[in-house]
């Protein structure tokens, strides 16, 4: 079996002049690929003989672009999944006056990409890839989890830098947080720079609490029932150190210690015009006590860069928008758990928007917006805004330019029928009136997913990337799969990992 997912970027520019009116759609325009053909690492170079690798296969990317730049920007992504956790390494591919191209090196994350002694610094696989530009651009942040899958199980926060906007990066990574306990595992990460100081960067991610290794092997992100409490770390000298990383956020704080097996899921911080940081996540209740079980989109804030932090704040519950083939049933692995949230960039704008998938009357998966206009204080009943109600829509990624137009990408099933094919496409919508109207425009597609990886399902990336500059150019970049389906529906397991 055959199976190729490649990275595609797109561009928009969306002129000063235009007209802005809610009903301008985006066109997208600049269709390339980024990533490698085949795989760049040879066969067993990994060590790791557990699960199937799927060679040549690029998955869950993320973007940045320069602040100071606008024809610089950083795209990373996993390389060579595993279908029960992580890949083989972690890959960037960065752009010099918006020509793409490969770095002259890649951080040693894991022992395919450079790492040849198997410490804290030389693990077997990596995941949840993350990158992110200082405010004057001097340094960007590539940020990865690292594990090992058939030796110790194993974790760290780890970090690389580049001082030439992509175009090298420092070959060995920095530690933020490593575990060498079984039973923890550091799990989706994220990375956001000060947007006014050029020296300070933020850190966070959650960490799994298991009962036992086996626990642990068989599980990562998926064990919904383990204690998850939110973890944070930032550097204030431009990462030559980071602080002692820390527990921010306790759910079981939260429910006066009846929360020992909730969690926080996909943190990500963003920074409001008067410098309050809101971290967006997804607090997994499993216990009746602090408010009932279940699913919610909520909040933390901070008033002074990270050194104290809120109680948690309830944007909205939700039924996490679990997608299968609607023909098949098979299941697709997506972004069902990970809300993603932007910030209106003008300076006097504390406006905050979150967007996350859930099950609705009309589809197993819709995509849901809300809004704050307080720094994340207080949010909007959320709407559906994806265009066609009735099919599956499924991770999402929001964007704001510096005109405050919002962008919105996400791929749904609606061409989907009833033949063997999983029609997929990518579609945007926009908003120029603050979230009250869209209108859509077609990125790419139709593919069949069922030409993806495997990992606990078709597997295009929990995320998918967006990005904005001072020119309001929204770029995004996301998976679409090629190659040969699977050969028979058995073919398609429900299999473990991050």
């Amino acid at each position: 079996m055959v199976k190729r997912v490649s990275l595609v970027l797109a561009a928009t520019l969306v002129l000063a002049t235009a007209p802005a009116h809610a009903g301008a759609p985006i066109t997208w325009t600049s269709f390339q690929p980024i990533s490698p053909t085949l795989s760049p690492y040879p066969p067993g170079c990994s060590g790791s003989t557990t699960g199937t690798l799927y060679p040549g296969t690029e998955v869950e990317p993320w973007i940045a672009t320069n602040p100071r730049d606008n024809g610089n920007s950083i795209a990373v992504w996993q390389q060579d999944r595993y279908s029960n956790g992580g890949a083989n390494s972690l890959r960037a591919a960065y752009s010099s006056n918006n020509q793409w191209r490969n770095p002259a090196n890649q951080p040693a994350f894991t022992l395919c990409s450079g790492g040849t002694i198997p410490t804290v610094n030389a693990f077997e696989r990596a995941s949840d890839p993350w990158v992110t530009f200082a405010s004057d651009g001097h340094v960007a942040y590539f940020m990865a989890l690292a594990i090992n899958q058939s030796r110790a199980l194993d974790s760290a926060m780890t970090v690389s830098r580049s001082f030439d906007g992509g175009a090298t990066w420092e070959q060995t990574p920095q530690v933020l947080k490593y575990d060498a306990s079984f039973n923890v595992l550091n799990d989706k990460n994220s990375m956001t720079a000060d947007r006014s100081d050029p020296m300070t960067a933020y850190a966070i991610w959650d960490r799994l609490v298991f009962p036992n290794e086996r626990s642990k092997g068989r599980s990562f992100e998926n064990a919904a029932a383990y204690y998850g409490p939110t973890w944070f770390t930032r550097t204030t000298n431009g990462g030559d150190s980071w602080e002692p990383a820390r527990k921010i956020w306790d759910p079981g704080q939260e429910h006066h210690n009846s929360g020992r097996n909730d969690q926080s899921i996909g943190n990500q911080i963003v920074q409001t015009g008067n410098g309050d940081l809101v971290d967006i996540f997804d607090w997994i209740n499993n216990d009746n006590g602090g408010g009932g079980k279940g699913y919610k989109v909520a909040a933390l804030r901070s008033t002074d860069h990270g050194q104290t932090w809120s109680n948690a704040i309830l944007v909205s519950r939700f039924i996490p928008g679990v997608v299968s083939d609607p023909t098949t049933g098979d299941p697709v692995r997506t972004g069902d758990i990970i809300p993603e949230v932007a910030v209106d960039p003008r300076s006097n704008s504390n406006t905050v928007y979150a967007i996350w998938q859930g099950g609705s009357a009309s589809s197993r998966s819709s995509i849901y917006f809300s809004k704050s206009s307080d720094g994340g204080r207080s949010w909007s009943t959320p709407t559906i805004v994806n265009k066609a109600p009735a099919a599956e829509a499924f991770t999402p990624a929001i964007r704001v330019d510096n005109d405050g137009r919002i962008a919105i990408t996400y791929y749904d099933f609606r061409n989907d029928d009833a033949s063997p094919p999983l029609t997929t496409d990518y579609w945007s919508i926009a908003s120029t009136d603050g979230g009250n109207s869209w209108s859509e425009s077609h990125i790419s597609g139709p593919f069949d997913q069922r030409t993806a990886a495997v990992a606990r399902g078709y597997f295009l990336g929990d995320y998918a990337g967006l990005s904005a500059d001072n020119a309001d150019v929204f770029r995004a970049v996301f998976g679409q799969s090629t190659g040969t389906p699977p050969a028979h529906e058995s073919d398609i397991e429900e299999s473990d990992g991050d």
